[in-house]
């Protein structure tokens, strides 16, 4: 328990009731909640023992190495992708309602043969460009090699890992090669934004990553990810 004492006053009271009402409402919501109850546990055991605030850990909004534009989304960090025969976005299973055609133009090469990884998904904590967002996981030369997603890999995080999507706008980024076959290079690279329309239908806006110079906020939750390879700190 927190050892220094407090005077508390009747509007910090009713403040507080208030808040607390409000986290039991949804909590008891009966299509579910939209607050995370082990994360609530967590926070509350915090506030019971003085150790929210600034010392607050940086768990769950815990940072990777070399970038502090990111965190780590705990429940969605060993996200398990399945092995590919080299699928690409055009076999169908994913249902992309508008702009299509990108896909046919840019994306329709060569699907990569793979076996099965995890992956990890990451918010956005500031406004930063897709370049040095995944620049960012590592000051080592080489790492877009390292933080791209094969077509298979994307259509199983958003057909088995749906529920970690941001669902808001364009809000979920992914790294991906015109030609999963060929040489790393920059023209060979796509960033690839996905919004969730529903369950398997998704729109998306594709960019290859030499011209994508849009800044994306830091405060829309923008999801971000990757292959799980990166030490955690």
């Amino acid at each position: 328990m927190a050892k220094q004492k407090f005077l508390v006053t009747g509007d910090q009271h009713v403040s507080i009731d208030k808040k607390m009402l409000d986290i039991k409402r949804q909590l008891y919501l009966k299509n579910g909640s939209p607050l995370n109850p082990d994360l609530v546990i967590k926070a509350l055991q915090a506030i019971n023992e003085g150790t929210f605030g600034p010392k607050l850990p940086a768990t769950p909004r815990q940072l990777i190495p070399a970038t502090s534009c990111l965190y780590i989304i705990d429940e969605a960090s060993n996200l398990r992708l399945g092995r590919s025969d080299g699928e690409l976005f055009l076999d169908g299973r994913l249902k992309f309602t508008d702009n299509f055609s990108d896909v046919e133009k840019n994306l329709n090469v060569r699907g990569q043969k793979h076996s099965a990884i995890r992956a990890s998904a990451y918010e956005l904590t500031e406004k930063e460009i897709a370049v040095r967002i995944f620049n960012s996981f590592s000051a080592e030369p080489g790492i877009l090699e390292k933080v791209w997603l094969t077509q298979k890999q994307i259509m199983d995080i958003c057909s088995f890992h749906f529920k970690h999507l941001n669902p808001g706008g364009y809000g979920n980024l992914f790294l991906t090669r015109k030609d999963e076959c060929s040489n790393m290079c920059v023209d060979n690279l796509f960033v690839l934004r996905v919004m969730v329309k529903g369950p398997g239908k998704f729109d998306f806006s594709l960019q290859d990553l030499s011209y994508a110079n849009n800044a994306h906020p830091g405060n829309r939750k923008v999801r971000v990810f990757v292959p799980q390879q990166f030490k955690l700190l």
